[in-house]
């Protein structure tokens, strides 16, 4: 929406995947002129993702970013006694979060 219709520069979304009370949200703040035509832009990237295995070099960077968040969020006190909880809550394995990285990086395209 951004660099082939200049829709925007602020187009994002969000994934809560709280096993409870997960959601998704997507956004964008567009001209009056365009809002109907970011929504089918945006249903068209929904249908993508959907459909079409994401590139290797994306993936990537997605993993750096989510590594980036996971080691920022341990400079937080309140993110271990986070990850004790979850793991009780979710009935996760004990060395869930220690495995984190090693388990982020063993992802793979879909195909």
């Amino acid at each position: 929406m951004r660099e082939d219709k200049a829709y925007t520069y602020g187009a994002n979304s969000s994934l809560s995947t709280n096993k409870l009370i997960g959601s998704f949200n997507a956004g964008a703040s567009v001209r009056n002129a365009v809002t109907d035509s970011a929504i089918i832009e945006f249903l068209k990237e929904f249908r993508t993702i959907r459909t079409e295995s994401v590139s290797a070099e994306n993936l990537q960077l997605i993993k750096n970013v989510m590594i980036g968040q996971f080691s920022r969020s341990l400079e937080q006190p309140g993110t271990i006694a986070n990850f004790a909880l979850n793991t009780v809550r979710y009935k996760l394995a004990p060395d869930y979060y220690e495995n984190y990285l090693a388990t982020l990086q063993n992802v793979t395209p879909r195909m």
